[in-house]
């Protein structure tokens, strides 16, 4: 009998056991979008934290004139800095600021900007204008 008792309780821990579900936390953070709403192709780059709390700075990517791209950085953080300019030769925009940060061994200054998370799409956005 005690043997009987000792068998049914340790079936019941493992039905128990098996049951139960998997709780496993996903952490997504949001990502960046940047909207190039001139009509110029520019080149942008920023300086952003990662998920270990470290600054770090993207290269240099490319965006059309009028477009948008999607998931340039993943962070959590709002703040960033951000360096751009156009492609044009004859009407050159910069976006700058006072924050240094070197890219391809070029010091840059980088432009702060606080960014609202959209919650519903998990992600920040930026808008560039030429004016």
């Amino acid at each position: 009998m005690r043997l009987f008792l000792k068998a049914a309780a340790a079936a019941s821990f493992v039905a128990v056991t098996l049951a139960s579900p998997a709780y496993a936390s996903l952490t997504v953070n949001p990502t960046l979008t940047v909207a190039n709403r001139c009509g110029q192709s520019i080149i942008f780059a920023v300086r952003y934290k990662t998920s270990s709390g470290a600054w770090t700075t993207s290269p240099f990517i490319g965006i059309n004139g009028n477009d948008t791209k999607n998931n340039v950085v993943s962070t959590n953080n709002s703040i960033i800095y951000y360096y751009a300019e156009s492609m044009s030769e004859t009407h050159k925009t910069r976006w700058s600021g006072d924050h240094n940060a070197t890219i391809d061994g070029k010091v840059y200054a980088m432009k702060r900007k606080a960014l609202t998370l959209n919650a519903d799409q998990n992600r920040y956005r930026l808008s560039l204008n030429c004016n």
